[in-house]
């Protein structure tokens, strides 16, 4: 798991605009998502071990994640996660000064 980002780190990091304006190509953005590195948990001969996934994965999980949003914000239900992640999300460097 050295050098490994958990799948929940980067999804709190990354929201849907970053994904429209590609900054998670950016490695100096908070956003940034990279090609490997990126793991989950997963039970295998019941223990849990780490399971690397592509960035392509992550981004497949970001937008699955705004689509099921909206579906929440269409019934009416507030998204309590959504508000934790623009609450605890990182600025870049040139939006924080």
């Amino acid at each position: 798991e050295a050098g490994l980002v958990h799948l929940d780190v980067i999804l709190g990091r990354v929201a849907q605009d970053d994904v429209v304006h590609r900054r998670f190509y950016e490695p100096s953005h908070p956003a940034f998502i990279p090609a490997k590195g990126v793991y989950i948990l997963m039970e295998k001969k019941g223990k849990m071990v780490p399971m690397g996934i592509s960035r392509q994965l992550v981004l497949f999980c970001i937008e699955r994640r705004k689509n099921w949003r909206m579906l929440q914000s269409m019934a009416g239900v507030e998204n309590e996660d959504y508000r934790a992640q623009r609450a605890n999300r990182p600025k870049p460097a040139a939006e924080a000064e």
